[in-house]
C-alpha cells in the first residue's frame, strides 16, 4: 500500500522501483490504471487473510497450552 501512495514522492526523489512505476512499465498503462489495478490486488489480498482468520481451526488442547 505504501508505494501507491508514496509513489509520486519516490519518483520525484528517483526512486523508480515501485510497485506502481513496475506495473505501468509492464503493463504500458497509466498511473491511474495502475493504482486500480494494484488498490483492487491489495483489497483482494486483505479480503482473503481476514476470510483465513475467520475460518474455524481444529487444534489439539495439548498445542494451546
Amino acid at each position: 500500500m505504501s508505494d501507491i501512495v508514496c509513489h509520486k514522492v519516490k519518483r520525484e526523489r528517483g526512486h523508480v522501483s515501485s510497485a506502481m512505476e513496475c506495473y505501468m512499465k509492464q503493463y504500458g498503462v497509466s498511473m491511474q490504471e495502475a493504482y486500480n489495478k494494484l488498490y483492487k490486488q491489495i483489497n483482494n489480498a486483505w479480503k482473503d487473510i481476514n476470510e483465513e482468520f475467520l475460518k474455524p481451526t481444529v487444534a489439539p488442547t495439548s498445542a494451546l497450552n
